[in-house]
C-alpha cells in the first residue's frame, strides 16, 4: 500500500538584487498510522502493513473501523514556506461494499502508534499491547484514553472522497 502526503509550498528566493517566489513540492511518508477497531479497546494494529476505514459487514457484528495517520510536516517543509496545497494519496487494496464516502478529519489529541501487528490480512486486528492506540486508548496503559471514545477529531471535514472498488 502506497500512502504519502504531497505538499506544494511557496517560498521567497533571493536572486541577485531582486526576489521571486518559487514553488517546491515536498513528498512525505507517514511517521505513524494505525487502525481503531470499534469496541472496548482490546484490538489494535499499529505496526501492521495496512490500515482500515469503514464499517464491517453485519455478519461480522457490523463494527466501525477508523484510521489515524500522522506526518512530520513541520520537520519537512522549508522554513518560511507557505503551504498552498496538500494531497493525500492512499491506495485501497480491496472492498466488498458499494460506493462509500470517506472523510478526512484532523485528530485533536496526541496518540501513539504502538507495537501490535495483526496477523494475516490484518482486518480483524490483534490483542492490544502496551503503547497501542485503540478505539478507547490514545496510548494503551501509558498515555491515557481519548476524551471521546472512537478517537477525538475535529467536527469539520478537511476533505472527503467517494470510493468504490479498486479503481478509486
Amino acid at each position: 500500500m502506497v500512502r504519502n502526503l504531497v505538499i506544494v509550498c511557496m517560498f521567497p528566493l533571493a536572486v541577485f538584487c531582486g526576489s521571486f517566489v518559487a514553488a517546491e513540492t515536498v513528498d512525505l511518508d507517514p511517521v505513524a498510522d494505525a487502525t481503531l477497531y470499534e469496541g472496548d479497546g482490546s484490538l489494535a494494529n499499529g505496526a501492521g502493513s495496512y490500515f482500515f476505514v469503514g464499517r464491517t459487514e453485519n455478519r461480522n457484528g457490523g463494527v466501525e473501523r477508523r484510521s489515524v495517520i500522522t506526518f512530520d510536516v513541520a520537520g519537512s517543509v522549508p522554513s518560511g514556506a507557505t503551504i498552498t496545497s496538500v494531497q493525500l494519496q492512499v491506495t485501497m487494496s480491496r472492498t466488498v461494499s458499494g460506493p462509500q464516502t470517506i472523510e478526512l478529519r484532523r485528530v485533536t489529541e496526541s496518540w501513539s502508534e504502538g507495537p501490535s501487528d495483526a496477523p494475516n490480512q490484518e482486518g480483524g486486528g490483534t490483542a492490544t499491547q502496551i503503547g497501542d492506540v485503540t478505539w478507547v486508548h490514545r496510548e494503551f496503559l501509558t498515555g491515557g484514553d481519548w476524551s471521546t471514545v472512537g478517537g477525538s477529531f475535529a467536527s469539520t471535514v478537511s476533505a472527503s472522497q467517494q470510493i468504490s472498488g479498486n479503481d478509486d
